[in-house]
């Protein structure tokens, strides 16, 4: 039996790997009138969060912008997770003044 990481060090994407190991076909996400499933995800999440290394982005370094909201967010932030980086969100609707408060 494969075992998922526990403890005080378990990460998000330590769970949805396990998943994606154990029920590769099993739906991981449905929205919008599609699905997707635990391998697709895990395939994609690979194809988005390697390339974002290679363009300079890093643990703990600081980056976003503004979005409007979509079904693939859970995706992204799964694939920054499995970067090693936290993903920030910033509301399409503030102002730029805004954007660089935060």
């Amino acid at each position: 039996m494969v075992s998922v990481r526990e403890g005080p060090r378990a990460r998000l994407h330590d769970l949805f790997d396990y998943w994606a190991r154990e029920q590769p076909a099993d739906a991981f996400v449905v929205a919008g009138g599609r699905s997707l499933s635990y391998a697709d995800a895990a395939r994609l999440a690979e194809q988005v969060g390697k390339p974002a290394r290679g363009r300079g982005l890093r643990q703990r370094k600081q980056g976003g912008g503004p979005r409007q909201n979509a079904d693939w967010y859970l995706l992204l932030n799964l694939a920054a997770a499995k970067a090693g980086l936290a993903l920030l969100l910033i509301n399409w609707r503030l102002a730029p003044r805004e954007w660089v408060a935060i």
